[in-house]
């Protein structure tokens, strides 16, 4: 997935794919919940809100070598 790339350019069907299975299996309630029950809740608005940061994470521990 190209990063530096514009909105929707260089964005496969594959890794829209995946996103959507990451958000299937870890719903957003569940994944608001854990951060709430851990304290990791942003203090302002951030940028990278704590959620997309629990997503993002698990991008990276299951795709390492991308």
């Amino acid at each position: 997935m190209d990063l530096e790339a514009g909105a929707g350019a260089g964005v496969s069907v594959a890794d829209r794919a995946a996103v959507g299975v990451l958000t299937r299996t870890f719903p957003v309630e569940l994944v608001d919940r854990v951060i709430d029950q851990y304290w990791r809740r942003e203090q302002r608005t951030r940028a990278l809100p704590a959620r997309l940061m629990f997503y993002f994470t698990l991008v990276l521990c299951l795709f390492p070598h991308e």
